[in-house]
């Protein structure tokens, strides 16, 4: 990966992190950024086989790890040198699809994969769409966590950092009648939960017949954001680069779905929001007039390169977050929607906010143009009684 945010380059930076040596055989060359994947080169199987003679010939191998194999010939390669080693610590890390969506492997790829090297990793870990082809069913939370009850398959989650801390819980709890593919669960937009909390709430409240197992964190705290880790940042999508901008999307996520730019195709997703039609002096004093703890708007011009208004000039605001653990990015989402009722009706089509904000009481109160203070006594109708549900969950 040329921008370094995946590959060789990524894993060279976390076995560094961890205290490992690490030693590198490539497979691919690719033509990639943090948005799209142009090109891929599978190298000769050859080469591969070669790199890999070279390297044990040489030095102790502790374990292997796999990246992309984009070509059945290169898989199979891998896996015939891996049973001439008698690797026995081998990860196979399936790479399938780019983050950012390109495809990487064929049909015949896959195959190769599943039924030469698999049998022999010692562990697989795929994203969730890989799990989903490897083992030719829907993978989507809680919806797998119910499948995998009704096969009597065992599921272990290795658990993370919730990155923007376990301490704070925010936003409506949505209905539990209008799960969807976007909203699988009844819980609140910023649960404070990590992964591995949230299968344990999921197989408690579900009453799944299910041998879970969530291998938890050493050392983290609830009060600690992911930049206090120690730990490298990896993006969890193109537009979250950041621990800010993983906060800000908590919230402003909520609007991306409506005819507004929330910042994608520009250096700053999710820190700024606007459209052509917007009046960003206007917007940006009537968010500051509202004295929301921990955040700061300023009224800003930019011209995104992707997503909605590509290559247009958009007026909107940025946000400046002063204060992290003060600020509350539901509540200004919800500040910035009723603004934009109140002032635009007539260019914003807010609709798909109902597709993420599915709360009835929390929408009825906005369409009424409640004030701000209205709409997060609904929003937080629901919070002691997802409190003492998450209570049992919680390993930190």
């Amino acid at each position: 990966d040329p921008s370094g945010g995946a590959g060789i380059q990524a894993d060279l930076k976390t076995f560094a992190a961890f205290g490992v040596y690490g030693l590198s055989v490539l497979t691919a060359v690719t033509a990639q950024n943090t948005r799209e994947v142009k090109a891929v080169y599978p190298l000769p199987a050859s080469l591969i086989g070669a790199q890999l003679e070279a390297v044990f010939a040489d030095l102790p191998v502790a374990a292997v790890t796999t990246g992309l194999l984009p070509a059945e010939d290169g898989i199979l390669a891998v896996a015939a040198k891996m049973r001439e080693y008698g690797v026995k610590t081998l990860v196979v890390d399936p790479v399938m699809v780019a983050t950012t969506g390109g495809e990487f492997l064929t049909p015949a790829a896959v195959a190769a994969l599943k039924e030469a090297l698999l049998p022999l990793a010692f562990l697989v870990t795929p994203n969730l769409h890989e799990a989903g082809i490897l083992a030719e069913m829907e993978v989507d939370g809680p919806a797998a966590m119910e499948e995998a009850a009704r096969r009597g398959l065992p599921l272990v989650v290795l658990d993370r950092p919730n990155p923007i801390t376990g301490r704070v819980i925010e936003g409506p709890v949505m209905d539990a009648d209008l799960r969807s593919f976007v909203a699988p669960y009844p819980v609140p937009i910023r649960t404070g939960l990590t992964v591995g909390e949230f299968a344990r709430l999921v197989a408690a409240e579900r009453k799944l017949p299910l041998a879970l197992t969530v291998v938890p964190l050493r050392g983290w705290e609830r009060r600690q954001w992911f930049d206090e880790t120690g730990l490298p940042w990896v993006n969890p999508s193109p537009n979250i680069r950041s621990v800010t901008q993983a906060l800000l999307y908590a919230g402003l996520g909520l609007l991306e779905g409506t005819n507004l730019s929330v910042g994608r195709g520009t250096d700053t997703p999710f820190e700024v929001v606007g459209a052509p039609w917007m009046d960003g002096p206007a917007i940006a004093d009537a968010l500051n007039r509202l004295a929301l703890p921990g955040l700061r708007a300023e009224p800003v011009q930019f011209t995104p390169t992707a997503d909605a208004y590509a290559h247009v000039a958009c007026q909107g605001v940025r946000i400046r977050v002063t204060d992290r653990d003060a600020a509350r990015p539901v509540t200004l989402a919800l500040a910035l929607a009723r603004e934009l009722r109140l002032r635009h009706r007539d260019h914003w089509r807010p609709e798909p906010i109902q597709l993420l904000l599915v709360h009835r009481p929390t929408m009825w109160a906005w369409l009424r143009d409640e004030p701000l203070e209205r709409l997060l006594a609904w929003a937080e109708i629901d919070r002691a009684s997802f409190l003492k549900r998450r209570a049992p969950a919680l390993l930190y």
